[in-house]
């Protein structure tokens, strides 16, 4: 897949990362977590860290949530928890639309 670029505080990928699918899933090289590019129905993006906010262990994707592995924690494709332990939503990192480039602003 595309490999990001640096452009200040984020990492910029361009929109073919979703070519075939709604989603991807990005290594940025200044966080630990991978991160979830999704496009929603409405055709907006939203990009979560892929790190349980119970105790964060790397989430795993599902075709229909995010699931965390080591506890059972669940969330939905926009990272608000479905089921416990974790009692706080992924957490959701700023991004832009420039063109056929998506900005992600890192943590």
């Amino acid at each position: 897949r595309d490999q990001p670029r640096s452009r200040g505080l984020g990492d910029v990928y361009k929109r073919q990362v979703l070519e075939n699918d709604d989603f991807a899933i990005l290594q940025a090289t200044t966080v630990k977590a991978p991160i979830f590019l999704h496009q929603q129905k409405n055709g907006k993006y939203v990009a979560l860290l892929l790190s349980c906010t119970h105790q964060k262990c790397t989430v795993s994707v599902t075709p229909d949530k995010l699931v965390c592995p080591c506890h059972g924690a669940k969330f939905d494709k926009q990272g608000t928890v479905l089921q416990g332990p974790a009692d706080k939503n992924l957490l959701a990192l700023e991004l832009s639309e420039q063109g056929n480039e998506i900005v992600i602003s890192l943590p």
